[in-house]
């Protein structure tokens, strides 16, 4: 267990909160600055996967059991292509399970409230309505002046303050890998709504997610391309319920719930990483990683980050490794994702699938195995290398040759 390090961790969302869980557990003294005078949670409702939610049992295994405990299961995910092929996979959740291979819903008020318990079950300090105003390197330790008036001496400032980081500004954290903001998103959240599995729906320039949460409540979110934007919120409450009568099935089945929250939405989902860390900080979440919201990741990127940090401090600080090396590792891993990144920025192009695409999602029509493989490459459960493989792609391809056609659908 380490025995040196003193971290100020600034924002109190999923990654500062479970990166300040995994560090006071590691023996390294954490305390987190917050600017909101409470833990609080912006965005839509969270979905969960098996990996976001073994990501969260490295943080803290009571909030993952009362997570999946307060939360909504879905029994699978269901995939509508633009051209109205439907791929889907049904596996039942197994929260009792090692490997957690359904899925679960849940608010993010909620579920924010598990994180908190659990950073001060760890024992975090929680310094609420208080941020960084600057940050100044010494050869030995990181002084930092706090909104409150005080300054206070540290060996290591965090930034998971979000993608307006205030750290990774005072620090002039460079950006690589950076795209414009590709999509808008807003959502809401339906009553009497039976809904058993995660719903992608994608038409041309056009997407709709739907997926149970707590409290009985379907979360709904709908997205336009960027450019569309000011057109969508000239009227957001028709042009969301217009987007949703693209989808008759679940428009249908809304129309026979309620509407239970306002609709809310944004515009500001830049794509980016940013260096994770240098000379007294590092950056965790989306202070150092932000996506397209499509791909639903966000949470799972979060907790694996956290705890990579948490380790790679904690090998640098007891002297298993040079701090410098330990940190290198930290961003290297994190950086692995940059083929999912692509990814993701393809499906957030809302743009139809163009002829490949086409075949290959017409050939996974009756190879169950093949869809299987599809949709864990959406839920981040099966490697995109090892799915787009040519040789695995050959398969399915030969594979289709030898199945009588199927239209969409199957």
């Amino acid at each position: 267990m380490a025995t040196v390090g003193k971290v100020l961790i600034v924002g109190g969302g999923p990654a500062g909160l479970s990166a300040a869980t995994v560090l006071n557990k590691r023996g390294i003294q954490a305390e987190l600055a917050e600017i909101n005078e409470e833990i609080r949670p912006l965005g839509s409702g969270l979905t969960m996967t098996g990996p976001t939610l073994r990501a969260l049992r490295m943080v803290d295994e009571d909030a993952l059991e009362e997570c999946v405990r307060q939360g909504a299961g879905h029994d699978g995910l269901r995939f509508c292509t633009a051209d109205g092929q439907v791929l889907e996979r049904v596996v039942m959740p197994q929260p009792a399970g090692p490997e957690y291979p359904g899925g679960f819903g849940i608010m993010r008020p909620v579920f924010w409230g598990l994180l908190a318990q659990a950073a001060e079950r760890a024992g975090t300090r929680l310094r609420l309505a208080t941020t960084v105003t600057a940050i100044e390197e010494h050869a030995d330790a990181v002084e930092v002046a706090l909104s409150d008036g005080t300054t206070e001496t540290y060996d290591l400032v965090i930034g998971a303050d979000g993608l307006h980081s205030r750290v990774a500004a005072a620090v002039q954290a460079p950006a690589y890998q950076t795209h414009p903001a590709l999509t808008c998103s807003y959502y809401s959240y339906w009553a009497g709504v039976p809904l058993a599995a995660f719903e992608l729906h994608l038409r041309p320039y056009r997407a709709v997610i739907a997926f149970p949460t707590n409290d009985d409540l379907v979360c709904v979110l709908v997205q336009w391309p960027q450019a569309e934007f000011d057109t969508f919120r000239r009227d957001v409450a028709g042009n969301f319920l217009r987007t949703l009568e693209l989808i008759p099935d679940l428009a249908g089945r809304l129309a026979a719930g309620r509407r239970a929250e306002r609709i809310v939405g944004t515009a500001d989902v830049p794509n980016f990483f940013r260096q994770a860390y240098g000379p007294g900080w590092a950056l965790v979440g989306d202070a150092g990683y932000h996506k397209d919201p499509a791909a639903a990741q966000g949470i799972t990127d979060a907790f694996r980050d956290a705890a990579a940090l948490a380790a790679a401090l904690d090998a640098g600080w007891a002297g298993r490794q040079p701090l410098e090396e330990a940190l290198a590792g930290y961003q290297q891993q994190r950086d692995a994702t940059l083929p999912y990144y692509e990814f993701s920025l393809q499906i957030a192009s809302l743009e139809p699938p163009g002829p490949e695409v086409q075949q290959l999602l017409g050939a996974l029509a009756g190879n169950q195995e093949a869809i299987n493989q599809y949709l864990g490459v959406l839920e981040n459960t099966v490697p995109l290398e090892a799915f787009f493989a040519p040789e695995n792609i050959g398969r399915i391809l030969a594979a289709a040759g030898r199945r009588p056609a199927a239209g969409p659908g199957g």
